[in-house]
């Protein structure tokens, strides 16, 4: 509701009638004359009547201790208040003496507790000295450990000390007999798979016929060969690298005085050249032997 306008017209005789006083009887005020007097009195009356009413409707009378609110709850959240039916009885809650007997003190960084051992259980967590106990450290390189005796069993290993030369033989024995290793007295005659053994080792032989085919070879995968001209012959491979040596033989009961010359290494293939002891070109099988690096 706004404020009255107090330059509204105004009851100046019994009978109720309105009328507008003039200008002069706003400004002027009571002044002599009795038509002056009562238009003025009467405009003031009924300006103050007219805002005593507004501000009525707008303010509460301190009799009624804020009956008159319109909205208790949001009157009680303004003045940040409970409500008679939101407040805990006195019985329901702590005093501050009690709840410093109650609860822990953030400050006390749980120096407070009542139990710290049974609070470590609740945690399930180790104390200082229970880890110390329970736990090898770092800087005894293993001098405190309960029980050494266990300790080798179970890494399954040798204890040194007396008697160091009847355990070194032991194992020397153990190990002359285990066939998963090599005896030097065997010079490599001992190994299951001398082939693989070659290859492992970067050591490939293959032989190619006088036709240029591939007869036999222990080569990492499947080479093959092709006869290009008379005595002219290439072998194709999968080396990658021209980082090779190739040893060549002829091996035919005829070719003797026969000659392979390599011509040319490259990352996938080498030629040779098969002559006699006058240059003439020969075709004629040959053993080959490649070893890497």
């Amino acid at each position: 509701m706004a404020a009255p306008d107090i330059n509204t017209t105004w009851n100046v005789s019994n009978n109720g009638n309105r009328v507008e006083p003039s200008a002069g009887v706003k400004n002027v005020g009571i002044q002599d004359g009795d038509t002056i007097a009562r238009e003025w009195l009467n405009w003031q009356f009924w300006a103050n009547g007219q805002f005593n009413e507004w501000a009525r409707t707008r303010a509460m009378d301190a009799e009624d201790n804020l009956i008159e609110l319109r909205d208790k709850a949001e009157s009680r959240n303004n003045l940040g208040v409970y409500g008679k039916d939101e407040v805990y009885i006195k019985s329901q809650v702590y005093s501050r003496t009690e709840s410093d007997d109650r609860y822990l003190n953030e400050s006390n960084n749980l120096s407070d507790l009542d139990d710290t051992a049974t609070a470590r259980d609740n945690l399930d967590v180790y104390s200082k000295t229970q880890v110390d106990n329970s736990f090898l450290s770092v800087s005894s390189n293993l001098s405190d450990l309960s029980d050494a005796t266990a300790a080798r069993t179970n890494l399954d290993v040798l204890q040194f000390g007396s008697g160091d030369d009847q355990i070194l033989n032991n194992l020397q024995l153990e190990l002359r007999n285990d066939a998963r290793y090599l005896r030097s007295s065997q010079n490599l005659g001992d190994i299951s798979d001398a082939a693989a053994a070659r290859v492992s080792l970067g050591i490939y032989n293959l032989e190619v016929s006088a036709s240029g085919t591939v007869t036999l070879q222990n080569t990492p995968t499947t080479w093959t060969a092709t006869r290009t001209a008379t005595g002219d012959f290439t072998v194709t491979h999968n080396l990658g690298t021209t980082d090779y040596t190739v040893v060549a033989t002829s091996i035919r009961d005829s070719g003797q005085g026969q000659i392979i010359h390599i011509r040319e290494k490259n990352t996938n293939n080498f030629l040779y050249h098969i002559d006699d002891a006058a240059g003439t070109p020969q075709d004629n099988v040959a053993m080959i032997h490649v070893t890497l690096g």
